[in-house]
């Protein structure tokens, strides 16, 4: 191999290095609000006006006698997942990640979905945006139309 053939190797390592760096270090945002509203709304639900202190926001459907309940809970270890505030009796409370959902918050799981997800996309093999942040949804237990809401649109770039 000639010299000029391992240079150009090298020099497009670096760069290819460089571009990687980049884009892992590009921190990647969903206004979580805003993605949940547009995801109900294309299963027919509508948010209802609530107080901005409350801990859920609250979505109904004429199809359900209850409203689904859903708050946006951080990844990090200082954040607040819990099994409190399931918002009263007649509920299901669940906690989503991207496509997967568990009954009670495991964070070490879905630190692992998004560690996993972190990795795909700087390949552009995940088709979620891997913010650290989870759902925790409280869905009316008579409420067939909750069953179809598909949550991981929430961390799908074309939801936008």
């Amino acid at each position: 191999m000639s010299a000029f053939t391992i240079r150009a190797l090298l020099a497009a390592m670096l760069v290819a290095t460089i571009a990687v760096k980049v884009r892992a270090a590009v921190v990647p945002v969903i206004d979580m609000p805003a993605a949940i509203s547009r995801t109900l709304g294309k299963h027919g639900f509508s948010p209802d006006v609530d107080e901005p202190t409350r801990q859920f926001m609250s979505f109904s459907n004429s199809a359900c006698r209850l409203p689904v309940k859903v708050q946006s809970v951080s990844l990090y270890f200082g954040g607040g997942i819990s099994r409190d505030g399931i918002p009263e009796p007649g509920y299901v409370q669940n906690f989503v990640y991207l496509d997967r959902e568990w009954a009670s918050p495991a964070r070490f799981e879905m630190r692992e979905e998004w560690l996993k997800h972190r990795l795909l996309v700087l390949f552009g093999l995940s088709p979620y945006v891997p913010v650290p942040t989870a759902l925790q949804i409280a869905v009316p237990v008579d409420c067939p139309a909750a069953d179809a809401i598909d949550w991981s649109r929430v961390w799908r770039e074309e939801a936008g």
